[in-house]
């Protein structure tokens, strides 16, 4: 199964705008300096690291599973 970090960046989005959330907001809890970072990673432009991911599963309410295979 290949991993696509266009569908994980879907993903993350779907579960950031169900909460509510900004990108601003989400960068903020990531300790990114930026969005921009967030913007990159739900756009597929960038891979996120996977203890960022585990990072990110946690502040969405979700598993690493969920966010990598859907």
């Amino acid at each position: 199964m290949e991993v696509s970090s266009k569908d994980i960046g879907l993903r993350i989005k779907k579960l950031r705008r169900q909460k509510k959330m900004t990108q601003i907001q989400l960068a903020e809890k990531m300790c990114y300096a930026t969005e921009r970072q967030i913007q990159r990673i739900e756009n597929g432009e960038n891979w996120c690291p996977t203890d960022r991911l585990a990072e990110l599963a946690l502040i969405l309410d979700t598993s690493t599973d969920y966010l990598l295979f859907g």
